[in-house]
């Protein structure tokens, strides 16, 4: 209703001269309809969409079609037979409305060669140059036995220049079943590329700069060889599909700060409505995995789940469309719970954390050059910090919380904090690096039998620091 008054109203101020008709357009920017560039089905190496066929003068590496003797009908196969070291390639020529792309291809990667020299410019390769943008470049080579992240071959691609000094490299897991799999290779027109796997993502390279000379768009398919002792490159390809004008959605995901394995709850911010899922792993026993799907009813959303069956460091991958993805780590304690103070707790051993946040009512010195400060962070989540700027001399506080028995003590802290102490035992924050004002960092401090005691803090002489919390955790 709001969008359609604003509309109604903008037509009426136009209609009277009071702002340019143009004003339309810049408010309201036209929405970029996806638009299928080809779609190749990979019949025919004679099909009208191929502009080039080029084979090197020696034999041994060769595309082919259905026409020739063991190739798949409706398919094309990047082969080698060992014979030579050199290239060939496939050359696909069009238009390009915009160059925010992705490329589909329906593929069976059988083997890939393992070059000695040059990794980034030999193997099978992919190169897409968009006219004044950019060159979209993958290569693919090494495939061997999985490594303990199941990740099997390698991928490159050149960040700002083609050259040596430029090469990018990551590792990815290639499916060696013997099928088919859908490879997508995204564009955001920009700096960013995906490549992902039957709608996985494998790798995202970020900030690629590599400009293109061409006065028209183009896609090179080659086979890139160099030394046949290093094996050779078989694909069998099914289908290649560009597509222009896509939008490449992105979310990001954490968990909330009262987060445990009793209650835990997921915050996403996302750039469009879609499903998502999540999927907790342990890492201690990558067996226990807990795993949950919602659909949101707004992109800054949260859910919370209960009764997830096992506790400590876990891995969280959070889901919400092809390419779409987040992840990272947090420990789940058996439970969160917040605790008062002049509270007394005993230690049970089964992971439950008590988490105390006022420390403005901790027991301060008379005089003390701790004070007490107020803030929201990039959440807009609102606290309380204590903070001792960088005085010479000691000062102390006491946590107005007695522990008993065992217990791993914790402190949550603010940018900018240097060291401090606890129970005399210095604790170092070697990095203040965060992503967003006012984040809340944790550190391990101590871990003891306690009888009846209780936490005492202390500046570091010289070195300020900024504190939210501590976290008791029964073991």
């Amino acid at each position: 209703m709001k969008k359609r008054i604003f509309s109604l109203l903008l037509a009426l101020l136009m209609l009277v001269g009071i702002i340019p008709a143009s004003f339309a357009a810049e408010t309201e920017p036209a929405q970029v309809t996806p638009t299928v560039v080809f779609d190749y089905n990979c019949d025919s190496l004679t099909d009208k969409l191929i502009t080039t066929l080029e084979f090197s003068k020696y034999p041994g590496h060769f595309f082919a079609d259905s026409k020739t003797a063991g190739v798949e009908p409706g398919t094309i196969l990047v082969g080698s037979d060992g014979s030579t070291q050199n290239y060939c390639y496939l050359d696909f020529n069009f238009d390009l409305p915009n160059p925010a792309i992705s490329l589909e291809l329906d593929m069976r990667i059988d083997s890939l060669m393992s070059p000695t020299a040059s990794p980034a410019l030999r193997g099978f390769t992919l190169e897409l140059n968009i006219p004044g943008n950019r060159i979209v470049y993958i290569a693919l080579n090494s495939l061997g036995e999985p490594d303990s992240d199941g990740k099997n071959a390698d991928i490159y691609t050149f960040k700002a220049a083609r050259a040596s000094s430029s090469i990018i490299k990551s590792r990815i897991a290639i499916p060696t079943d013997g099928k088919f799999h859908k490879w997508e290779i995204q564009f955001n027109g920009e700096s960013e590329i995906r490549v992902l796997i039957d709608g996985e993502l494998q790798v995202a390279f970020e900030n690629v700069t590599v400009n293109s000379e061409k006065t028209s768009a183009s896609l090179r398919i080659q086979n890139l060889m160099n030394n046949l002792a290093y094996g050779t490159n078989n694909i069998v390809i099914d289908n290649i599909k560009l597509t222009s004008g896509i939008t490449m959605y992105s979310v990001e995901a954490s968990a909330a700060p009262d987060s445990s394995a009793d209650r835990f709850t997921l915050n996403t911010k996302l750039e469009n409505l879609a499903p998502v899922s999540f999927t907790i792993t342990s890492k201690d026993d990558p067996s226990k995995v807990y795993t949950h799907t919602y659909m949101p009813t707004a992109l800054v959303s949260s859910v919370t789940v209960t009764d997830i069956p096992f506790t400590g460091l876990c891995t969280v991958d959070v889901n919400a469309g092809p390419g779409v993805e987040d992840s990272f780590e947090c420990y789940l304690y058996a439970n969160l719970k917040t605790v008062s103070p002049n509270r007394t707790i005993t230690s049970d051993g089964s992971l439950t954390a008590y988490k105390f946040e006022r420390l403005h009512n901790a027991d301060f010195a008379n005089q003390s050059a701790w004070t007490v400060e107020y803030f929201r962070n990039g959440d807009n989540a609102f606290g309380s910090v204590v903070s001792c700027g960088a005085v010479s001399n000691y000062e102390t506080f006491t946590v107005p919380v007695t522990l008993n028995g065992k217990f791993a003590v914790y402190v949550g802290y603010l940018e900018g904090t240097k060291n401090f102490t606890v129970n005399s035992r210095e604790v170092f924050v070697t990095s203040n690096t965060v992503a967003k004002t006012n984040t809340v960092s944790e550190r391990f401090a101590i871990a003891g039998d306690f009888n009846d005691e209780k936490i005492v803090i202390s500046n570091t002489a010289g070195a300020p620091c900024r504190l939210v919390y501590v976290k008791f955790v029964s073991i």
